[in-house]
């Protein structure tokens, strides 16, 4: 499948009632994405995309040594995008 068909097919997956986890790019259309999210708030379904690097153990970890007060009060992150030099 081509990311062309992402959005086409989140749209059928969430017809059918279907928690998703999707890929980048999450559609190749700006409408299809509108489309994805006006139906996943419609339904309540759980849809995560694949790319987010807050689930990295790495980034975990650093969550909770800042939730933890380790650096005192936290104003400002960045992330240096350290694994795959990718940012779809």
């Amino acid at each position: 499948m081509s990311y062309a068909e992402n959005g086409v097919e989140a749209l059928r997956a969430l017809d059918l009632g279907l928690p998703l986890c999707l890929e980048t790019p999450l559609a190749h259309r700006l409408l299809e994405c509108d489309a994805i999210v006006d139906r996943v708030r419609a339904r309540g379904l759980p849809v995560q995309v694949a790319e987010q690097n807050f689930l990295f153990p790495i980034e975990a970890m650093k969550t909770r040594l800042v939730e933890a007060g380790v650096f005192g009060d936290v104003l400002v992150v960045e992330n240096d995008y350290w694994g795959f030099r990718y940012h779809g």
